[in-house]
């Protein structure tokens, strides 16, 4: 099983730094939710977190690694995804573990839809999937 450490973006939206930080802790639990309503972002993963009986939204997945994730979770390879690191200095920063475990045969696949994507890039343009 390999893990894949995010930092969390849109964090800088909360007002009440100290509610959150007292409130989560490292290794929880975080759910992810696509966004398909999001007028800038298609491809939007929200990060989720259950803080007593509310659930509470900590952020998003950075816009240059959805794809990635999109692609994990629509081959069943995203197995837990928790929170990994809590940080307040006058603004929150927070990071998320992914962990995922690809076969042989699902690693062919990503090959494959890597390159693919690369090849699009190049004969759509840079910003194509941005």
């Amino acid at each position: 099983m390999k893990c894949l450490l995010l930092p969390i973006k849109g964090t800088y939206y909360y007002h009440n730094i100290e509610f959150i930080t007292e409130s989560l802790i490292v290794d929880q639990p975080v759910f992810l939710v696509a966004e398909k309503q999001n007028k800038f972002d298609l491809n939007a993963i929200q990060i989720w977190a259950f803080v007593g009986n509310k659930s509470i939204l900590l952020g998003y997945i950075p816009r240059q690694k959805t794809s990635l994730i999109h692609f994990l979770k629509n081959i069943n390879c995203l197995f837990k995804t928790t929170l990994y690191q809590i940080y307040s200095n006058k603004k929150l920063e927070l990071k998320i573990s992914l962990y995922y475990s690809i076969s042989i045969k699902q690693q062919f696949y990503f090959y494959w839809w890597f390159i693919s994507r690369k090849l699009q890039q190049i004969y759509y343009g840079k910003n194509y999937y941005e």
